[in-house]
């Protein structure tokens, strides 16, 4: 499918326009680093490195349409929960049962964990966990 207009970037005013330079300008996904989808096929989840932010887009499986629908963004409140680990987000995994996802956030240095809802892939933020934060011992 197409990518729809509605998520294209704007127009910069003019090449002198400072504010065109900037990190980000016209680019709202700028820095989305990996994606991954829905074992369905509804849903995609990408993180950008440069915003910090895990963003949830829907995607039609008849025309392959997608369209943004939920932004989670480190440091923010979402869904009545404070957001961390996800500075510097890079990397994003959905579980085998589809019910979590869990992105890296380098500048963090954390993994953070998300609730999903399976039947309409929205997000919860549930934890992270920083490095040197917590002691786990052995795994078996």
């Amino acid at each position: 499918g197409a990518f729809p207009s509605s998520l294209a970037p704007p127009e910069c005013p003019s090449s002198a326009d400072p504010a065109c330079t900037q990190e980000g300008y016209g680019r709202p996904y700028q820095g989305l680093s990996q994606i991954v989808m829905s074992a369905d096929g509804l849903q995609i989840y990408g993180v950008s490195f440069l915003a910090a932010s895990l963003h949830v887009f829907t995607r039609s499986n008849v025309t392959g349409a997608i369209a943004l629908a939920d932004t989670i963004t480190d440091g923010t409140v979402h869904r009545g929960r404070a957001v961390d680990g996800l500075s510097g987000a890079f990397g994003v995994a959905l579980s085998d049962n589809g019910l979590a996802v869990y992105v890296a956030g380098y500048r963090d240095q954390a993994v953070a964990a998300f609730d999903r809802d399976p039947s309409t892939g929205m997000l919860t933020f549930v934890d992270r966990v920083k490095n040197g934060e917590r002691v786990f011992g052995t795994w078996k």
